[in-house]
Formats: C-alpha cells, sequence, structure tokens
C-alpha cells in the first residue's frame, strides 16, 4: 500500500518563512490568471512594453505557468521588507547628521542586491519543502522566470496594484 502523501503545512512554511526574514506568505492558484493573461496580451498588441521585447518573447509562459512548470498548480509568494524598520532609523539618523549639499541614496537601494538575498532565502525554503514532500518539485524565482508575480500575489491576497504598478 503506497504511503499517504505528506500534506502541505502551510502553517508551518510560514513560520519558516519568517524565521528567514519574510514579512508575509500567501498561496495563489495558477486559475486565478486567466483576466491578467487577457490584459497581457491587449498590452502587448497596444505597445505598452515599448523596448522590452522579453515580454513579447515570454507571454505565452507568462500567461500559462504549466508551459513553464507543467506539474504545478499554485504558487507560494512570500513578501519581505527591503529595509527592516531599526536599519532604516539607523541609516535616517546618520542622513540627518551630514551636511544638507551632501548626496543622498534612497533607502531602497542601500543593502545587498535583493535577488541575491531572496535567492538564498528562497532555495533555503525549497529546500525545506523538498525534504518534507520528496515527491514533488519546487522552483524559486526572484524575477528570473516569466511569471506573473505581482498578478498572482494580488490573486492571494498578499498586496494590490498601486498607481505606481507595483504591488
Amino acid at each position: 500500500m503506497p504511503a499517504a502523501a505528506n500534506p502541505f503545512d502551510l502553517e508551518r512554511f510560514t513560520r519558516q518563512a519568517q524565521q528567514l526574514g519574510f514579512a508575509g506568505v500567501s498561496v495563489a492558484d495558477f486559475a486565478s490568471l486567466p483576466q491578467a493573461s487577457e490584459k497581457l496580451s491587449h498590452w502587448l498588441a497596444s505597445g505598452q512594453h515599448g523596448s522590452m521585447e522579453y515580454m513579447v518573447r515570454n507571454a505565452a509562459l507568462r500567461a500559462d505557468p504549466a508551459l513553464l512548470l507543467p506539474q504545478a498548480r499554485s504558487a507560494l509568494l512570500l513578501r519581505m521588507d527591503y529595509l527592516p524598520a531599526p536599519a532604516a532609523q539607523i541609516i535616517q539618523a546618520k542622513a540627518q547628521e551630514t551636511a544638507p549639499l551632501t548626496a543622498q541614496i534612497s533607502l531602497y537601494a542601500q543593502g545587498r542586491d535583493y535577488h541575491r538575498v531572496l535567492r538564498g532565502k528562497l532555495a533555503k525554503l525549497a529546500d525545506l519543502l523538498a525534504l518534507a514532500h520528496p515527491n514533488q518539485g519546487f522552483r524559486a524565482f526572484t524575477d528570473s522566470a516569466p511569471v506573473m508575480e505581482v498578478e498572482l500575489a494580488q490573486a492571494s491576497g498578499l498586496g494590490w496594484r498601486g498607481k505606481h504598478t507595483l504591488l
């Protein structure tokens, strides 16, 4: 008799993600993408993508994640604050001490590249998931694949798309 599948424990996963510094976790079903895919098609057809030819090249993958990951049915979405409050306070205090004509670097641009930070943390989570679910596949993305992550995050309740078009 085959062993029963180990059910996914979102609460445990959330705790593990929080231990790595993530501030939010949600799940989105890929079935939430058809309307977003239609909007993407219209956006591309009207030339709104400008010189971003990769948007056209990978439009089918963005519209249907099953083309990218055939076995995948949903996405785990994680949110991390780019600069935790204590670090922001220290940086702001130092900025106030400098001369008024000194150049300032925006807080979001200080520190390590978020792609590297997130990639390492997501890899650790993927390893933990692989241990708990050895017969499943997990792949971590940080702006590194044609996935409609903002649409998925919005559909999952992790946030909303603002006027600046970001989540």
